[in-house]
């Protein structure tokens, strides 16, 4: 009975910290990552655009009013499209919820992925621990390291 509690006990202790490791501590490196595209087609971390610029990534949701704002931008996006290599991730698996609130035309005409957490991952794939405020703005260097989190949409067009 004791060797059962023990061993229970155990392996709790090792789920949790392998739950903990992956969900707070990160490579500082673009992570493996895939996720489907509103088309239903798979999207991984390989297909990221290798053309010597930045990548921003920005985890949004559909019930995030300071979200909605982004995608009412569309000159500032076209604007970052041209400086960084951008990537949205949406908490969401309705896809086609998704793409009246992005304006998907518009999107897709600047070729940006849109990508479906449907199985809520990011958080844990990008090490951003338990709790996450949206939107999400994560800039990486042309490299794929991690450089920061973007407090303000604004201030992509600052760096470089």
């Amino acid at each position: 009975m004791k060797k059962n509690i023990l061993f229970l006990l155990f392996t709790i202790l090792i789920i949790t910290s392998i739950f903990f490791t992956k969900r707070f501590f990160s490579s500082n490196k673009i992570p493996r990552f895939e996720y489907k595209l509103l088309d239903n087609s798979k999207f991984t971390n390989l297909d990221l655009k290798n053309n010597n610029l930045k990548t921003i990534i920005i985890y949004f949701s559909t019930d995030c009013e300071g979200c909605s704002e982004i995608f009412n931008k569309t000159e500032f996006i076209k604007n970052c499209a041209k400086k960084y290599n951008l990537v949205f991730v949406v908490s969401e698996s309705n896809s086609l919820k998704v793409k009246k609130f992005v304006n998907y035309s518009e999107t897709k005409k600047l070729n940006i992925p849109i990508l479906l957490d449907e199985n809520n991952n990011f958080a844990s794939d990008f090490a951003l621990g338990i709790s996450i405020n949206y939107p999400t703005i994560l800039l990486f260097s042309k490299n794929g390291v991690y450089e920061k989190e973007v407090e303000d949409i604004e201030q992509l067009l600052i760096y470089k």
